[in-house]
């Protein structure tokens, strides 16, 4: 019973990490592709990625002690790992955090409008987020724990009341409009909200490497997002229209996040607690993802610079982890969405896709490594998945360059 308590948590932390801020951008991202290829989308993606998280488990059962993507890729691809992990590791930490000051400040922003404070403005609200949150990141594990339990309670809440409200306004006919042409524009939000690998080297740890538990928490976990995805992109497809003052043409060229179409789609049918309901999950679901990344990129700065936990040291940390972020942030006004795209073209696609494919490479074929766990195919499967990873890179570029 103990067992499967661990099992369930590891699956439900693993789907968590995944779960988040994206969802805000997802029906932003991909609504002007349809629902139906949207879909397909997800379920093409959620394949590439759960493969990569097989290549993952297979490298990080290499290792008996415990591990990360950085020391992995250093033991594996010797310095060139090392700068190529790190490197890409702190661009996709920058890359999610901008995106979450932008959306957290869109949200605040929107929020206190609503409550009749109209004169504080976005960079205002974004700064608030960043100061805030990034205080309260720098206290530490603990208090970041306490905070976020509470939040994550009051997230899941609000997510199951505002699915069921929504779902008593969907329009089907919204679900035939079909723009399989802006799948370049969709592909990188998508992979980004399916990224959920760096906690398994600590599954693997907490799991004590049981490989039969291991595959099965990577398949439930990853499937529980794949769900929620789809659930959430037919109810929320099925009520905000495409075109329009308030669509999601008009949204994905501000790069705004869904929450600030929601309240207009309470407003029409004269329901203020859709209105509400979107705010707080907004609010938490940006806050939650936040506390995540911050977290991570805090301790990814302290041990790769060997800071110490002095105030000088904490304020430096504070300065290199947010400082950077927030004035991407406050110079672009699309910099959620646009943060969001960047992470995942760039930051997931190379390390979370590319990079294990290489080191299982490398592991197997070069230095003969071997452990209790191997993942399905060999050196043609491998050198087909790194080029299925390439054709997103060729995505997103296609689209920026469009």
């Amino acid at each position: 019973m103990a067992n499967l308590g661990k099992i369930l948590g590891s699956i439900f932390l693993l789907a968590g990490t995944a779960i988040g801020a994206a969802m805000l951008a997802l029906p932003i991202s991909t609504g002007i592709l349809g629902l139906y290829p949207s879909l397909c989308l997800f379920v093409v993606t959620w394949c590439g990625l759960l493969y990569s998280a097989f290549l993952f488990l297979e490298v990080t059962l290499w290792s008996e002690g415990e591990t990360n993507i950085v020391s992995m890729a250093s033991d594996i691809l010797g310095p060139t790992g090392r700068l190529i992990s790190w490197s890409f590791y702190l661009y996709l930490l920058y890359a999610l955090v901008t995106a979450y000051i932008a959306g957290g400040g869109l949200v605040v922003a929107n929020f206190l409008e609503a409550m009749g404070l109209s004169d504080v403005s976005l960079s205002m609200a974004s700064l608030a987020v960043c100061v805030v949150l990034g205080f309260l990141v720098m206290r530490g594990i603990y208090i970041v724990d306490m905070f976020n339990r509470v939040f994550m309670v009051v997230l899941f809440g609000s997510l199951v009341s505002l699915i069921a409200m929504l779902s008593l306004h969907i329009e089907p006919g919204n679900f035939k409009h079909m723009g399989f042409d802006f799948i370049p524009s969709a592909s990188s939000v998508v992979i980004t909200s399916f990224g959920f690998h760096i906690v398994i080297p600590s599954l693997c740890s907490y799991l004590q490497r049981n490989v039969s538990q291991l595959k099965a928490v990577l398949l439930i976990g990853s499937s529980m997002p794949l769900i929620f995805y789809a659930v959430w992109e037919v109810v929320t497809l099925g009520t905000v229209p495409i075109e329009g003052a308030h669509g999601l043409k008009q949204a994905y060229e501000q790069g705004l996040p869904i929450s600030s179409l929601l309240q207009y789609i309470g407003a029409d049918h004269q329901d203020q607690k859709i209105a509400v309901l979107s705010m707080v999950f907004s609010l938490l679901a940006i806050f939650t993802s936040f506390f995540g990344v911050g977290v991570s990129l805090v301790d990814f700065l302290k041990d790769g610079l060997k800071l110490s936990s002095s105030p000088r040291s904490q304020v430096i940390c504070f300065l290199l982890g947010f400082i950077v972020p927030l004035g991407i942030a406050l110079s672009n006004p699309q910099a959620f969405l646009r943060g969001l795209e960047y992470a995942g073209a760039f930051g997931v696609v190379t390390l979370l896709m590319i990079l294990p494919a290489v080191m299982v490479w490398v592991g197997r074929y070069s230095k003969d490594l071997s452990g209790p766990y191997r993942a399905p195919g060999g050196k043609l499967i491998l050198v087909f998945y790194v080029l299925f990873s390439f054709g997103f890179i060729a995505l997103e570029i296609f689209n920026k360059l469009a």
